[in-house]
């Protein structure tokens, strides 16, 4: 039996995110997320991990009763980012062509840009990771990080082609 294939995973005006190097920080962040909770609640954690007498000052200044804010924060810290990277996952595109502007995944914070305003869309290797480059306004670059190798190529190609269109009819 064959899988049927997602409608947009060939879509040029779509860029979407890297789903396996998503899935690695996933599966790398949320144990550190319940460890950190952990931590924040049990004192034997922190001690344990505290031999030096140094190290056990430093961490009783964060610790109010049985709780350890320091790693209280990191907890709530990791779980936000967990949460992040779980909704960009499941999402799966990063950036894309509607009508006559570019919109983002909501996690990149970023209001629709239109096309006119763009000055050039790039792709950015890096030795773990693609990223989008957009040129925009004065010299401005906006960067989609963690962006599918082959989404990226075809993205950016659909991207200026439209761009051109728009400058040229």
């Amino acid at each position: 039996m064959q899988v049927p294939a997602d409608p947009e995973a060939a879509d040029p005006q779509v860029a979407r995110f890297d789903r396996g190097c998503l899935g690695m920080l996933l599966a790398l962040m949320v144990p550190l997320a319940l460890f950190f909770a952990v931590a924040a609640l049990n004192p034997d954690v922190a001690s344990y991990f505290a031999a030096m007498e140094v190290r056990r000052k430093i961490i009783g200044a964060f610790r109010f009763g049985p709780i350890d804010a320091g790693a209280l924060i990191l907890a709530a810290l990791s779980v936000w980012e967990s949460l992040r990277t779980a909704r960009k996952f499941i999402a799966g595109r990063a950036v894309w062509i509607e009508g006559a502007a570019l919109r983002f995944h909501p996690t990149i914070r970023r209001r629709p840009l239109p096309l006119e305003e763009v000055s050039g869309i790039t792709q950015k290797d890096g030795h773990f990771e693609t990223h989008v480059v957009i040129a925009h306004g004065a010299g401005r670059r906006l960067t989609v990080p963690m962006v599918d190798h082959d989404s990226a190529r075809a993205f950016v190609a659909e991207a200026e082609s439209a761009r051109a269109r728009l400058t040229f009819g």
